[in-house]
């Protein structure tokens, strides 16, 4: 079978969860299902859109009102889609349910905040039909940088900088769950594995880690890009990032068996190497990121106030795990 064949014959369903949404908003994820939309007909693919929701954080019934526009134009050219309950079920467990409920070959994993750019599926379909031997393949998620939030986490969150010189890497060092192209029977023998109590981020990867362990073939599309809010829509929303940010931190030292006194020095090293990322980009790429000179000390500024938030879920985390473990969900 030729290549281009095998790119069209390709089945896929692209697995939402509408969770991240609670917090982006419905606005943001309409943008999102347009984009994609777009460009599934565009390629002219066999693909069905699955959103799950939890109905016990999501009201089902206002969902279905608020896509229903825009979903009838993927209805109106031929792309099935449903909005399925999982109940209790949280972002990678309504992932990993999605994959046991799509029916196409492929699984395409995308968050409901996340903004797909352009030819970002034609990129990541035709990278993994390139070669057989790929299992999947992962895009780049990077802020927004349109406010000035944007622009601070986009210099000392954990997303990359938008990369300007886009290649495919093979073995990928890093993929996310927000833009992920895997090839639905792997997943489904090895789905994103569970996290320890509590924690909420963290599982795509280990699935990465488990996958090089395996000699699975997994690469990473710098050309394949969508873009992610910051975690600042409301002060509530920054805070609660930033506080179970430090908790994920410190449970996944705590599932690595590190002593106590280490999680506390993991935690510190982590914050020095995340301001001083941030100083980095803001001073020297401050065109990567659209910064001007004079938000330098504003960008340093918020960037610090979260970063002293996650010392503060991570101190929480250390002493009373059980107690940290029930706030905070993101």
């Amino acid at each position: 079978m030729t290549y281009d064949a095998r790119l069209r014959c390709m089945e896929c369903t692209v697995i939402i969860e509408w969770e991240n949404a609670i917090l982006s908003g419905d606005d943001r994820g309409c943008l999102m299902l347009d984009a994609v939309l777009g460009q599934i007909t565009d390629m002219g693919l066999e693909t069905e859109i699955l959103i799950l929701v939890d109905p016990e954080v999501v009201d089902v019934n206002e969902l279905q009102r608020s896509v229903e526009p825009m979903l009838s134009k993927g209805r109106e050219a031929g792309i099935f889609w449903r909005i399925e309950t999982a109940e209790g079920l949280h972002y990678y467990e309504l992932k990993n349910e999605g994959a046991k409920r799509a029916s196409g070959d492929l699984v395409l994993f995308l968050d409901s905040d996340v903004v797909p750019d352009a030819d970002w599926l034609k990129t990541l379909h035709t990278e993994l039909a390139r070669d057989s031997k790929r299992i999947a393949v992962g895009g780049v998620s990077y802020v927004d940088t349109t406010s000035l939030f944007g622009r601070a986490f986009a210099a000392g969150w954990f997303f990359p900088v938008r990369p300007r010189i886009q290649r495919v890497v093979d073995p990928a060092a890093f993929i996310f769950a927000n833009n992920l192209l895997v090839r639905s029977a792997d997943f489904l023998a090895n789905p994103f594995p569970a996290l320890p109590d509590g924690a909420t981020r963290g599982s795509c990867q280990r699935w990465l880690a488990d996958r090089h362990v395996d000699g699975s073939h997994v690469a990473l599309v710098q050309a394949a890009t969508v873009s992610h809010p910051p975690p600042a829509t409301t002060m509530g929303h920054l805070a609660v990032r930033g506080l179970a940010e430090g908790r994920d931190h410190v449970a996944d030292a705590r599932r690595r068996n590190r002593p106590r006194w280490s999680r506390i020095g993991s935690s510190l090293r982590h914050v020095g190497k995340r301001i001083r990322q941030t100083y980095r980009i803001a001073r020297r790429q401050p065109h990567d990121i659209g910064a001007a000179a004079m938000e330098l000390p504003l960008i340093i500024m918020i960037m610090t106030s979260y970063y002293g938030l996650f010392l503060v879920g991570a101190a929480c985390a250390i002493v009373s795990p059980r107690f940290a473990a029930r706030l905070w969900r993101i």
